[in-house]
């Protein structure tokens, strides 16, 4: 298994950890604070990032430095 799928699947699972458990106090009537907010959001622009960009050493993926890299990065940037 490469790296970056193991990345993608070990942060995958965190962010469905951590929204389970914010789901959970939800239900249980606790309130969901900032910092589940924010771990839910880094954890995904982790795994959205793992998902997308390939590396060069194990030749898969989009590199950054490409066409279709730069054009992606253009487009979100906007």
């Amino acid at each position: 298994m490469s790296r970056r799928k193991l990345g993608a699947l070990i942060f995958g699972a965190a962010t469905l950890i951590v929204i389970a458990f914010s789901a959970y106090k939800a239900l249980m009537g606790q309130e969901i604070g900032f910092n589940e907010i924010a771990a839910i959001g880094i954890l995904l622009m982790i795994f959205l990032s793992a998902i997308t960009w390939g590396n060069r050493e194990e030749k898969e993926g989009i590199y950054q430095d490409e066409e279709l890299g730069q054009e992606i990065t253009e487009k979100s940037s906007k």
